[in-house]
């Protein structure tokens, strides 16, 4: 099957991915005030909640332009999540993070 896969397999070439840049201050905290209701309406699954949340910041930084030292404060507070796991104190540790970008 994998000879087989390998001499006749063919993928065709796909669109380079757009991510749309999240531009204003405004747009950002709509956007994530949208995924914290969600992460706040899901199930109650520590796993979920810690995958949901980091998720949410980590297009926060890919979408958007931050000033130096707060894209190096989400960057070790996720570089952080990813390292501890789905512990309660980390995922507190970024719905506070989630909740403080999207109420000032």
């Amino acid at each position: 099957m994998e000879r087989l896969v390998t001499l006749r397999g063919q993928v065709p070439e796909e669109k380079p991915l757009h991510i749309d840049p999240l531009t204003t201050a405004a747009l950002a905290r709509e956007h994530l005030g949208r995924y914290l209701r969600e992460i706040e309406r899901a199930p109650a699954d520590p796993m979920l909640r810690h995958f949901l949340a980091m998720g949410a910041l980590s297009e926060l930084l890919v979408r958007t332009k931050l000033p130096a030292k707060t894209d190096q404060r989400l960057r070790d507070i996720v570089a952080y999540a990813q390292r501890d796991g789905a512990k309660p104190g980390t995922i507190d540790l970024l719905m506070t993070a989630l909740s403080r970008i999207v109420t000032p």
